[in-house]
C-alpha cells in the first residue's frame, strides 16, 4: 500500500480500500494482483520483496477465494449491444449443448455482416429470420431427441468434377482404394436406409470408364456392407466398336444405366457415421498402341467422349441416402446421453427427472444455475404434453 493508497494512486490503484479478507468484494482488482504477484512484478525491484513461500501463499489464497466466489455466483457478463447468434455461434452452441454437428450454412441464411459476422448492430432480428431460426430449432430438435415419426428423407453428397480421382481421396478411406468418398452422415434413428451411387458420364451421359469391370466398396463405419462390379459387359457390340464407332442401343443402354446397380438397402444405429465409397484401386495398361485423335469420319468431340466413355477410370459423381424405413426406434446417440440425465422408472418419478433434464439444460446453455422463472415456462410445456 506504499504506493497503491487514496494519497497516491499509482497506476489509479488504491489497495488501503480494499478487504483482503472479502476477495470477492473487490475481483477485479485482486485478479490484477493476482497477475503481477505470480509474474514477481510487484513489489517492484528494490523494495522489500516476501520470499517464495509468501509469493505462492498469497497467490494461491487469493485463487482460491476468486475461483470460489465465482463458483457460487458464476456471472459470464453482457456483451455490449445484445445480438442474437449468428450461423457460425449458433452451430458451435448445438455442438455444446446437443452433442450435435449441423450444417448451419443449409438451415439458416446467410448473416448480414457487412465485413463481420459478430456485430451486434448488424445481426438484427426480422420476423422471416426469426421464423428460420424457429424451423432450424424444430428439425434439430426432432434429430437430438430421435422422433419415431418421422418421415423418410434424401441427402444427397455431391463430388466435385474437378476432384481427380485417381488416387485414396482421404484418410477416411480404406487403403488400396481409389476415388469415392468419405461422408458423416447422421442417421436419425434405428431402421433401414437406401443407398444410391451415381457415377460420372461424359457430355453423351454414357457412365465414364467401364469397359472393364471395376470394383466398388461400400462401407459403414469401416465394415464393408457391399462389394459390387460394373463395367465390362458388352451387350451386343457391334463389329470393330472402338473410337469412333457408336454403340449398339442394347450396349448404349446399358452404359448408360451401369450404376443402376451401386443402390443398397441397408440397417443402420442412429447416430453420425462413416459412410465410405471407394473404388477397388488396380493397375492396369491397354495392349498395342491408341488409336489417333483426328479421323475423317468424326469430331474430335466425338472421339473425346469415346474415349472417355471406354478408356477412362470410373469416378462417383455423387451418393445419396434415403430413409429411415422400418425405423426400431430413437436408439442410442450422444445427443440423447447428453439430453437425457435420467430416466424414470415409475410415474411418480417423471416430474423431478423432466425438472432435472429441463435444469441441466437450462444451466448450460445459461451458464449459470437455472432458476424457477426459467424452468416454470419449460415444465408447462412438458405438463401440456404429458396431458
Amino acid at each position: 500500500m506504499t504506493c497503491h493508497n487514496q494519497a497516491l494512486k499509482t497506476a489509479e490503484l488504491t489497495l488501503d480500500t480494499t478487504n483482503v479478507e472479502n476477495v470477492s468484494q473487490g475481483a477485479a482488482v485482486w485478479e490484477k494482483v493476482v497477475r503481477k504477484l505470480r509474474g514477481r512484478e510487484m513489489p517492484p525491484i528494490g523494495m522489500p520483496r516476501p520470499d517464495e513461500t509468501g509469493y505462492d501463499s498469497l497467490v494461491a489464497y487469493l485463487e482460491r477465494e476468486l475461483d470460489g466466489a465465482a463458483a457460487a455466483n458464476p456471472n459470464p457478463g453482457r456483451t455490449a449491444t445484445a445480438h442474437r447468434l449468428n450461423r457460425a455461434e449458433y452451430t458451435n452452441a448445438i455442438r455444446d449443448l446437443l452433442a450435435l454437428e449441423i450444417e448451419g450454412g443449409s438451415l439458416l441464411p446467410a448473416d448480414d455482416s457487412g465485413g463481420f459476422d459478430n456485430l451486434g448492430d448488424l445481426l438484427s432480428v426480422s420476423p422471416l429470420l426469426t421464423e428460420k431460426y424457429m424451423s432450424a430449432a424444430r428439425k434439430i430438435s426432432r434429430l437430438a431427441v430421435g422422433d419415431p415419426t418421422i418421415r423418410p428423407d434424401i441427402k444427397t453428397y455431391t463430388v466435385s468434377t474437378f476432384l481427380m480421382q485417381n488416387e485414396r481421396m482421404n484418410e477416411d478411406l480404406p487403403f488400396g482404394s481409389r476415388g469415392g468418398v468419405a461422408i458423416r452422415h447422421y442417421f436419425p434413428l434405428d431402421g433401414e436406409y437406401v443407398l444410391m451411387v451415381n457415377l460420372q458420364r461424359n457430355r453423351n451421359q454414357f457412365v465414364v470408364g467401364i469397359a472393364e469391370p471395376h470394383q466398388v466398396d461400400l462401407r459403414l463405419d469401416g465394415e464393408r456392407i457391399r462389394l459390387a462390379t460394373i463395367g465390362g459387359k458388352h451387350v451386343g457390340l457391334a463389329e470393330g466398336m472402338g473410337y469412333g464407332i457408336r454403340p449398339t442401343y442394347d450396349q448404349a443402354q446399358y452404359e448408360r444405366k451401369a450404376d443402376a446397380d451401386l443402390k443398397l438397402r441397408f440397417q443402420a444405429k442412429a447416430g453420425r457415421r462413416l459412410l465410405q465409397v471407394a473404388f477397388v484401386k488396380q493397375n492396369w495398361a491397354a495392349e498395342g498402341s491408341f488409336p489417333p485423335f483426328s479421323q475423317a469420319s468424326y469430331s474430335a468431340a466425338r472421339v473425346l467422349a469415346d474415349y472417355e466413355r471406354t478408356m477412362a477410370d470410373p469416378a462417383v459423381s455423387n451418393v445419396s441416402i434415403t430413409g429411415p424405413f422400418d425405423a426400431k426406434g430413437p436408439g442410442n446417440t450422444p445427443s440423447r446421453n447428453r439430453i437425457f440425465v435420467c430416466s424414470p422408472t415409475s410415474r411418480a418419478e417423471e416430474e423431478s427427472c423432466a425438472r432435472k433434464i429441463l435444469s441441466t439444460l437450462t444451466r448450460r446453455a445459461y451458464r449459470r444455475p437455472a432458476s424457477e422463472e426459467d424452468l416454470e415456462p419449460l415444465l408447462g410445456l412438458y405438463g401440456k404434453a404429458h396431458s
